[in-house]
């Protein structure tokens, strides 16, 4: 646990000096994405654990901005900064405040958005996301709006890098 945080910090320090100074991370580290298959989403407990995810944290949301969560996860498990299984991602510490809440069901509308998905991984990995209207870690958004380009669907703000395989 304590190596995994402080090689979290590493790759932080290197991602920020990487966009500072405009340098291809790829020379610096060698970031080798894990290749997310069409059977990253066929093992029964992570469609469910992805579709209980979808629906606490964006019931609200008509399907892209569901599906964005879903993308959220799966480039979280196509990076080296987290960890690389989908259920990995979903129950890291302190990173979906949705598992915690009475919504955290599986519902088949949910479940069948998620088994439907089809990811491709791209250049761009939305890695972060919160919702303006109720986020309270101000220093977490400080740090996403320095480092990261967002775009904003529906009531969540997702912070993505571009180029640069995380």
């Amino acid at each position: 646990m304590k190596y995994d945080i402080i090689m979290l910090l590493v790759i932080n320090i290197i991602l920020n000096l990487s966009l500072r100074y405009k340098i291809n991370i790829n020379y610096i580290y060698n970031l080798t994405p894990i290749t997310i298959t069409e059977l990253s989403c066929s093992a029964e407990d992570n469609i469910n654990a992805l579709a209980a995810l979808v629906k606490s944290e964006a019931a609200n949301q008509d399907s892209l901005g569901q599906v964005m969560i879903v993308r959220n996860v799966l480039d979280r498990v196509n990076s080296n900064i987290f960890p690389n299984t989908i259920d990995s991602v979903i129950y890291q510490y302190r990173q979906y405040d949705g598992i915690k809440t009475k919504y955290f069901t599986v519902e088949d509308k949910y479940y069948q958005l998620v088994k439907n998905y089809q990811y491709v991984a791209s250049d761009t990995s939305y890695l972060y996301y919160y919702n303006p209207k109720i986020a309270t870690n101000k220093k977490f958004i400080k740090w996403c709006n320095k480092y990261y380009k967002s775009v904003n669907i529906q009531d969540h703000i997702f912070h993505y890098a571009v180029n640069i395989k995380v």
